[in-house]
């Protein structure tokens, strides 16, 4: 290393430190802004003015519609009954004659609904039976059909349970297996 008059070494050459400290400035620069833009982009977003989240949005200006009226409670978990064995009868048209077995199941939300069902099995399967014999072969051969049926019978087995003083419904009634023949 080359020494001066005095003996101490020479300080680096000027161009060569002006280089390295400009690159250094702008580094920490650079990542100044970086830390300003996203404080603010956070900022922004934590506070809801960009990027909310929509759902949590449309909570808030329902539950805003909503603070005079009382919400709605939760419903009660569906509950299902199946009849089981699965209603078999016979039935006859105008050009053919046949049976018809159908798997059952009722739903409630409400155990003692299903308890009193279960009670009153003999009167429900007895005017399910009927019900299911009644009907005509033409009529349960499309969806249109059976979803009548269905309808029938839910009121069918609601019949029984209002006869015997029982203050709930059954829900719905949903076929498990249909076969006609």
């Amino acid at each position: 290393m080359p020494t001066n008059v005095s003996g101490r070494v020479p300080p680096a050459s000027p161009g060569r430190q002006s280089g390295l400290s400009k690159l250094v400035l702008i580094l920490v620069i650079m990542l100044g802004l970086l830390l300003i833009g996203g404080g603010t982009v956070a900022a922004l977003y934590f506070t809801g003015v960009v990027g909310g989240d929509q759902a949590a949005e449309a909570a808030a200006a329902e539950g805003d519609a909503q603070d005079g009226a009382q919400k709605e409670p939760e419903p009660k978990p569906a509950l299902y009954l199946p009849l089981e064995p699965p209603i078999v009868v016979n039935f006859s048209g105008e050009q053919r004659s046949g049976y018809l077995q159908v798997g059952v199941e009722l739903m409630a939300r409400d155990q003692a609904v299903l308890d009193a069902v279960k009670t009153h099995m003999p009167v429900v399967r007895n005017n399910l039976i009927l019900l299911f014999g009644d009907q005509d072969y033409d009529t349960l051969d499309n969806r249109a059909g059976k979803e009548q049926l269905r309808a029938k019978a839910r009121e069918a087995v609601n019949e029984v349970l209002s006869n015997h003083g029982i203050e709930g419904q059954v829900e719905a009634v949903y076929f498990t297996s249909f076969i006609l023949q």
